[in-house]
């Protein structure tokens, strides 16, 4: 269903004290994307998701938590509209960088196989 579509994935690690920040960060920014971006065309976002777990290396919890945001628009000029209206429009109450152990981006992200099942 979305192969051919382009996603934008970003996981943040985020230290303990950070996460109740983290949590109003995910909040302001799915109810800004609700209110900004496109329903069709080759802008359209197809979905948003953002998902938290526990952050494991070696088996084990490292007390971090990582926070996934996945977008999938129709083509790669959604994430390019969804940047440029970052920069004119979003306004999130904390830094994306504070508390922030590692961060791994794949904005232009070709997706090559998809599963859709109800």
């Amino acid at each position: 269903m979305y192969e051919g579509k382009t996603q934008l994935t970003r996981i943040w690690v985020v230290k303990p004290e950070f996460v109740n920040n983290w949590n109003e960060i995910t909040e302001v920014h799915t109810k800004w994307m609700a209110e900004t971006h496109y329903r069709e065309g080759n802008k359209k976002l197809h979905f948003l998701n953002w998902s938290t777990a526990p952050e494991i290396k070696d088996d084990k919890e490292t007390g971090n938590t990582m926070f996934v945001l996945t977008e999938v628009y129709e083509t790669s000029v959604g994430v390019d509209d969804h940047a440029q209206q970052a920069k004119e429009t979003l306004s999130l109450p904390h830094s994306t960088k504070d508390g922030v152990v590692s961060l791994t981006i794949c904005d232009y992200g070709a997706i090559k196989h998809s599963l859709w099942k109800d």
